[in-house]
């Protein structure tokens, strides 16, 4: 699984750009059908980031439905540098889901009670999970994640044991 490569190739049905879900659900079947992929989820105790919303409360703006017909989320930087968060229309689960991806080490469960869509403005430092290069960041450098979280859009996440739902392989 680590060697060998593939190219997959599909098309989601549809006009609309596919939220990220959508494309979760599509490449998940398009494994089951072309592949005979099969799998389930459970629910496993394990180490997780618990999603709360910090002391002074949450500096989220709602997004406008009538303005932010579709959804928008994208990400730029990369580990060492100032990373980058541009959201019109996401939710906290949306967010947290990319985030988690790309720039954390266990899954985060959503304790906020936060519903509906926001527009998301965020700088963070992508920190090297190995330590390397990042004594050699100026001064001026974006603040870490769990930080940015909590200055920039009001929200703290603790490192916690917890029920994640995982999906398992057959």
């Amino acid at each position: 699984m680590d060697q060998d490569r593939f190219d997959i190739s599909g098309e989601i049905e549809g006009t609309k750009i596919p939220t990220d879900p959508e494309w979760t659900a599509a490449v998940r079947k398009l494994l089951a059908d072309r592949f005979q992929l099969r799998f389930h989820h459970e629910t496993r105790e394990m180490s997780a980031y618990a999603l709360t919303v910090a002391r002074g409360g949450p500096k989220l703006t709602k997004s406008d439905p009538e303005k932010d017909p579709e959804p928008v989320l994208r990400m730029g930087g990369s580990v060492g540098q100032t990373m980058h968060v541009f959201g019109r229309d996401v939710t906290v689960g949306a967010l947290m889901g990319q985030l988690q991806r790309l720039a954390l080490d266990r899954p985060v469960v959503d304790r906020t009670g936060l519903t509906g869509t926001y527009d998301i403005d965020l700088a963070f430092t992508r920190e090297d999970p190995n330590g390397l290069g990042m004594s050699q960041l100026p001064d001026n450098a974006a603040p870490n994640l769990l930080d940015a979280l909590q200055q920039q859009l009001g929200l703290k996440l603790e490192g916690v044991k917890a029920p994640v739902d995982v999906l398992v392989i057959d």
